[in-house]
């Protein structure tokens, strides 16, 4: 009978993940309708049709990766969502860090099938990303490190590419102009490296303002960043991590809504199952009862087209992917376990804050004692 409530949980959480066709272990994704675009090792890049749970082949790099040392993004034209272009952001071996592109057309159109057809020439094949001059447009300097890199693509017009690496960089470069426009380092000690780095959420008042807004997380750090395409500054506040995530790397992470989910990641000691969940609203975090049915490190997280599922594929051991619906993990009614880690959670930010003013005291009242040390010495004299 004690064991009931451990095989509920276990039953549970196999419910809630739909195990699909498996993908290759460390691969970076991105989703354009029903595909998701995946490349890896190997440096073979595929696309996987969510509804068909098959794969196919679309091309490789011309050279070989590092799974951890480069990032893949889709930019989107504005006028056309049909119309997209795959950029790999990140350092061949060997080799300088740089920037390619492929202009992308589905594999899985009928007529795609042949690389002879009358426009496709161009289309799903990687080039360096090339100035007027006709010169490589090579990414941040060699004395960086790119192990970790995390990019998003943001911008009024879907023009601007924000890096962040270690140790605590982050890079704006403009897409059109093909110039870094703000080069600078995050106002963190955390050394970043597989972080967690979403858009968030776009509106009309984003547009209008022309502001990126953005999010990090990296153990105990986190920020909401606000880049500002008219003075080209960002602009940073601070955010607080849950004390269990703090100890977490290596996780899958997505932007959903108003949320981040977390998935798994590694704490120094083990691989993890635990799902995680942050309010950027309301800047606080829950931690769910049900987990993943494996524990699940070096993941991928997406979202499909049209928000109804969200898949996790990859893995730093073993290939691994899976589907769940994105619903169930928006929800606002908590069962109890929830509702205690809830409770304890803000008994916890109440100390931590507590502390927080009690040393911010302990400051003020040590420079005024200074000040008057100083005035007595000077009295004295």
């Amino acid at each position: 009978m004690g064991n009931q409530p451990k095989k509920q949980n276990a039953d549970m959480d196999t419910e809630l993940f739909e195990v699909m066709a498996s993908s290759p272990i460390g691969a970076q994704c991105v989703v354009h309708n029903y595909e998701i675009l995946t490349c890896g090792p190997h440096s073979h890049c595929y696309s996987y049709h969510t509804h068909k749970n098959k794969s196919k082949f679309v091309c490789s790099l011309p050279f070989n990766v590092r799974n951890d040392e480069f990032s893949i993004l889709k930019r989107v034209n504005k006028s056309d969502p049909n119309d997209i272009t795959l950029l790999y952001l990140g350092k061949p071996e060997n080799e300088a860090k740089y920037l390619l592109q492929m202009p992308y057309k589905s594999v899985w159109d009928s007529d795609s099938d042949s690389d002879n057809e009358t426009g496709l020439l161009n289309y799903n094949k990687w080039k360096p990303v090339m100035k007027e001059e006709k010169q490589t447009l090579e990414t941040i300097s060699d004395d960086e490190s790119f192990i970790g890199v995390r990019s998003l693509i943001g911008g009024s017009d879907n023009h601007l590419l924000f890096i962040t690496y270690c140790p605590n960089n982050i890079s704006v470069l403009d897409l059109n102009a093909l110039q870094y426009v703000y080069q600078g380092t995050l106002p963190i000690d955390t050394k970043i490296a597989s972080h967690c780095f979403v858009l968030k959420n776009w509106d009309e008042s984003s547009v209008e303002k022309r502001t990126t807004e953005m999010l990090l997380f990296c153990q105990d750090s986190g920020l909401a960043i606000e880049y500002d395409e008219i003075s080209k500054i960002p602009k940073y506040r601070r955010l607080r991590v849950c004390p269990e995530v703090r100890s977490l790397i290596h996780y899958a992470y997505l932007c959903v809504k108003d949320y981040i989910l977390f998935f798994g990641g590694y704490d120094g000691n083990m691989h993890t199952r635990k799902i995680y969940r942050y309010s950027i609203k309301e800047d606080t975090w829950i931690k769910f009862d049900c987990s993943m049915p494996f524990p699940c490190t070096s993941c991928v997280a997406l979202l499909d087209s049209d928000g109804t599922y969200l898949y996790l594929l990859g893995g730093s051991t073993e290939s691994r992917h899976v589907k769940t619906e994105v619903k169930k993990w928006l929800k606002d009614q908590l069962n109890e376990n929830e509702k205690q880690w809830v409770v304890k959670e803000k008994e916890i930010r109440s100390i931590e804050e507590t502390r927080m003013e009690l040393q911010k005291m302990k400051q003020k009242f040590d420079i005024r004692n200074l000040k008057a040390k100083l005035l007595l010495l000077f009295c004295v004299q």
